[in-house]
């Protein structure tokens, strides 16, 4: 399958249709602050929308290089979901940002110059009062909101092309972007200037392939919203973050649908977020660690400290994939998870926006015979793994499909300068069945890599055939 996406322009073309589901059928559903269901896009609406959005993003773009760079400011929408397949289509870049705060956006849109920008109805308002009266536009121009279709609500997407402030002389144009590229996510910036990554359609198409193949849809899944003949996926990460990217074309990927989890539901109020799960019969969700202990706690402690009642869900019986990514897993934790879910493979997934989100994957609970066969265990190995629990943390896994990865460990006075070739061990998504497993430093090569970082496009130190230090500590493979 990988060796089809040697051009990019076939990758970018595979992203760009991924839309997979019948045009009747359900595709988006979202919910209020309470968890119910408020809106429902089907197939052929979202369609609809991608292709209007792509003709607006090309009139908007004009006369534009290859790849034009798109800015997205928006929350996690039906809309939003279109405007990123809709990039894709017109050839774009996507590239994320939060609307707040408000300093950030504009520096980091003076900082790549996107040819356009498409915002929500809250980010739209925002942007055009503050780039009108204290920036210079120049050939900037405000473009009438694109209402979204088949709903009556007021949803929209607004345009805001050839954004250049004063930071930018105009007319200087977007920032230079390798050919690979699809996407452009950038870190925190905790550390210091926030850094963009350049995420390539290879490396995310061989994250989604991965999955599609070691846990694949039931089409005659349990989801309560599909009237049990089909799967139906959470999605509540902010778009900002790589495990997004997973998260939504994965499921639409494959014409299963996809449930929106409003942000206050996921924030403020995790009961009923997770009855949301429950009555809507949610058959995969993606979640931090630390999010499932205040939720698994908040279930047993209830309201302000109150016992929860005899009706509260622990249990979650569509649940058939937990994925737990983007923290150490405390293996406690995941085995309490794997104790609530009996029918559900609970994952610990390993990896960071540069190679792609995920680089290894570890089966915690559900089905063992499954599990072991995506591990690539056999018997007496599987068992050596999950007899492990005095660990401290889950194991890592083995590498997923586009992924190769090198464990560089250091000799026993521990300094980083006696780290040596000679100590380095490839592993490979078989080498687990031989029931060895390493510490060391990961460093990761594949597909999966990213391209760079946006900073470094005229001198990138990364490629699909050099390793790359993903984590500077040790940890069990």
């Amino acid at each position: 399958m990988l060796r089809n996406w040697d051009s990019p322009a076939m990758a970018a073309a595979s992203l760009a249709g991924l839309l997979a589901g019948e045009p009747s059928r359900l595709a988006v559903a979202e919910t209020d602050t309470r968890g119910d269901v408020v809106r429902c896009i089907s197939f052929g609406a979202l369609e609809r929308l991608v292709r209007r959005l792509t003709r607006a993003i090309r009139t908007a773009c004009g006369p534009q290089p290859v790849q034009p760079l798109i800015a997205l400011i928006a929350s996690l929408s039906a809309e939003s979901i279109a405007a990123i397949l809709a990039i894709w289509r017109a050839g774009g870049v996507y590239m994320p940002l939060e609307s707040t705060p408000l300093r950030r956006v504009l520096h980091l849109l003076s900082r790549t110059n996107p040819a356009v920008a498409l915002c929500d109805t809250e980010s739209f308002s925002r942007l055009a009062a503050t780039l009108g009266p204290s920036h210079a536009i120049g050939a900037g121009q405000l473009h009438r909101p694109i209402p979204s279709l088949d709903v009556a609500d007021g949803h929209y997407l607004g345009v805001i092309s050839a954004i250049s402030i004063s930071a930018q002389k105009p007319g200087n144009g977007q920032v230079p972007i390798p050919p690979d590229v699809a996407y452009i996510l950038f870190t925190s910036g905790s550390t210091g200037e926030p850094k963009g990554v350049l995420g390539t359609a290879r490396g995310l198409l061989a994250r989604l392939h991965w999955g599609w193949k070691a846990f694949p849809y039931d089409e005659h899944g349990p989801s309560r919203l599909m009237n049990g003949v089909g799967e139906l996926c959470a999605c509540k990460t902010a778009l900002t973050f790589v495990d997004s990217l997973a998260e939504i074309l994965a499921p639409l990927g494959r014409g299963v649908p996809v449930l929106v989890l409003s942000r206050e539901l996921v924030r403020m109020r995790p009961l009923d977020m997770w009855r949301a799960l429950q009555v809507h019969g949610v058959t995969r969700i993606t979640m931090v660690p630390t999010a499932l202990r205040m939720l698994l706690d908040g279930l047993v402690l209830g309201v302000d400290g109150q016992p929860a009642s005899s009706t509260a869900p622990y249990h979650l019986p569509s649940l058939r994939v937990l994925s737990l990514s983007g923290e150490p897993l405390p293996l406690t934790l995941a085995h309490h998870a794997a104790s609530l879910l009996p029918l559900a493979q609970v994952l610990n997934l390993y990896g960071c926006t540069e190679v792609s989100a995920d680089v290894t994957c570890f089966c915690v609970g559900g089905r063992a015979e499954a599990e072991a066969s995506v591990l690539g265990m056999q018997g007496g190995v599987w068992a050596e793994h999950t007899s492990r629990v005095a660990a401290a943390t889950c194991p890592l896994g083995a590498p997923i499909c586009g992924a190769s990865i090198r464990l560089v460990a250091s000799t026993p006075s521990g300094h980083e300068s006696d780290v040596c070739l000679g100590q380095i061990k490839t592993i490979r998504p078989t080498d687990t069945a031989d029931g060895q497993s390493a510490v060391g430093e990961i460093y990761v090569s594949g597909d999966v890599l990213a391209a760079g970082y946006l900073d470094e496009v005229n001198h990138p130190t990364t490629d699909p055939v050099s390793y790359t230090h993903l984590r500077a500590h040790e940890t069990d493979s």
